[in-house]
């Protein structure tokens, strides 16, 4: 009897230490906030992010934007739905990019000036960049830089 009281004490406490480790423990969906673009920009001595949904955040550094980013969207800002990001200065923070929770195969580009999400969410959507943030880390490559032409947005073919 008491061999059985064992068996059945350490199955419970199995299955509630399986609860209490799941992966996505009870994080509402319908509050996630997808994020598809990120432009970084720098701006008044300090770093300001906006994304295609129009939330927009500014921090001393990219890490202090990025909580703000966070703290300014109606739910969860989901992070692992960015597919490009868009610097408008002269380099790409991929380290720090990577530490605040973006993929490491997220696009990345320059643009110089541009700031305009949906502009640039526009123009990208569908283009397809080998730069990603994963490379940058590894290796020093030139990330694509998108120019403003008489007819709007593009990116120069090499």
């Amino acid at each position: 009897m008491a061999m059985r009281f064992v068996i059945w004490f350490l199955l419970l406490a199995a299955v509630a230490q399986m609860f209490s480790f799941a992966p996505f423990g009870g994080e509402d969906i319908s509050r996630l906030v997808p994020v598809e673009l990120l432009v970084v920009s720098p701006a008044d001595g300090g770093i300001a992010l906006s994304t295609d949904g129009g939330l927009a955040a500014w921090g001393r550094d990219l890490s202090s934007a990025m909580e703000k980013l966070k703290a300014a969207a109606s739910g969860t800002l989901f992070l692992q739905t960015v597919d490009m990001v868009v610097c408008t200065g002269n380099t790409v923070p991929a380290e720090a990019l990577l530490a605040c929770g973006l993929r490491s195969g997220t696009a990345a580009y320059l643009a110089p000036g541009v700031e305009d999400a949906t502009a640039l969410n526009n123009y990208l959507s569908g283009k397809k960049s080998g730069i990603t943030l994963g490379r940058l880390r590894e290796e020093a490559v030139e990330v694509p830089a998108l120019t403003v032409g008489e007819s709007g947005l593009y990116l120069p073919e090499n």
